[in-house]
Order: structure tokens, then sequence, then C-alpha cells
């Protein structure tokens, strides 16, 4: 099978995601995860790091031919892409079931298999926004997240270094507790230490349009 970055894939122990990254033998996969917050763990998301794999373990190979599109290939995988954030599995019924129908889902978001020659900039459009990570698409931000990661990891040597340390985890801590309350209140977080090496894949995909 031939692979992109973008395809969809199930392997042998029903792990279902997207590739970001073909190598030689290996692929490497977002995979969808039970969204941990919720104890009946109908919600899905992608997992916060990628997993590698190798191709022979792949069972089900999605080819992406139109980034549109990305609703109806998620639904030949069996699931119901809302936002590009979160997903449901398409053989629970969301109006019928006791813990997704008082679920606030997202809305003004698009989910036939309609094409439409207009690509919008992500899959819904919403009234306000919060805190999100640049596109990883280009090398400025890929260092940039890089250089967050690095600061992260970094153990002070002297006096100096770590009272530069101390003074930006105090910044930190104070614009990410105000925007954690954003998030909060729209149902979603963010793990400010860990921005994205490659670009994620609710960021590659145009398939939603606001009504």
């Amino acid at each position: 099978m031939a692979f992109k970055a973008g395809d969809l894939v199930q392997t042998k122990i029903n792990l279902i995601g997207e590739v970001v990254s073909v190598l030689d033998n290996t692929l490497e996969v977002y995979f969808l995860v039970p969204d941990m917050k919720y104890k009946h763990k109908k919600i899905w998301i992608y997992k916060e790091e990628w997993d590698t794999i190798k191709k022979v373990d792949v069972v089900k190979h999605v080819i992406i031919k139109d980034k549109k599109l990305y609703p109806k290939y998620y639904k030949e995988m069996g699931f119901k892409a809302w936002d590009g954030k979160i997903f449901t599995r398409t053989d629970i019924d969301i109006e019928k079931d006791e813990d997704l129908k008082i679920f606030q889902f997202p809305t003004g978001c698009d989910t036939d298999d309609e094409e439409d020659d207009y690509e919008y900039d992500d899959w819904c459009v919403k009234d306000s926004e919060g805190f999100t990570f640049a596109n990883p698409t280009n090398d400025f931000v890929k260092d940039t997240h890089k250089a967050v990661r690095d600061f992260n990891k970094w153990e002070p040597k002297n006096k100096s270094e770590k009272k530069v340390k101390t003074f930006v985890e105090k910044l930190e801590l104070k614009f990410s507790t105000l925007d954690d309350d954003f998030q909060f209140e729209t149902g979603s977080s963010l793990d400010y230490k860990k921005p994205p090496m490659v670009p994620r894949a609710a960021k590659r995909h145009k398939s939603f349009k606001n009504k």
C-alpha cells in the first residue's frame, strides 16, 4: 500500500488514526483515544503524541483524495468527526445515548458529505477564540515550538539562570491560567508545555464549513 501524510489507517489491534509521516517501513500516526475527562469514554480525541507503527500492521487504509471530505472518510472508519478535535463512534446514537444526549457538541459545523468550492481556514468557525498553537508548517514555527520544549527540560546551572527560568515560568502560569478559564468554558484544553512539532490533524484539514 502506498501511504501518504493525511491518510487514515486502522491497525491489527483496531487502533484508528491519521498518518502524519511516512518512513521506510514505518508510519507515524496520531491515533484516536477516549477523552479521559469523561468517565463514559464515548468522546474521542487525537492522542497528544503520535505513535510509530509498522506498515505491515495496517489492516485498513483510507486514501484521502479530497481534504474537504474528511468527515466522509472518517465515517468509513466508524467515526463521526465534529470539529476536528472531538469524535464519536457512528454505532452510537447520540440522541438516545444517556451520556451523549446531554453533551454540548460543537455547533455551526457542517459534517455532511457535500463538496464545497471554498476551503475554510478551520473545520468550523467559532464566535471567539482562545489560545491556539501556530501550525508548524514552516521552520520558524517548528524552531519556536522546539525552543518551548527545550526550555521545559532546561536545568539552570547557576543562580542567574534559575532566576530567568523562574521569571518565565511565572509569566507562563499567569497567562496560561487566564486562557485555561476560556478553554474550560468552551470544553477544550491545551498542554502549553507541549506545542506540536508536526501539523495536528485538526489544523491540516479544511473539511467543515460554518453554516
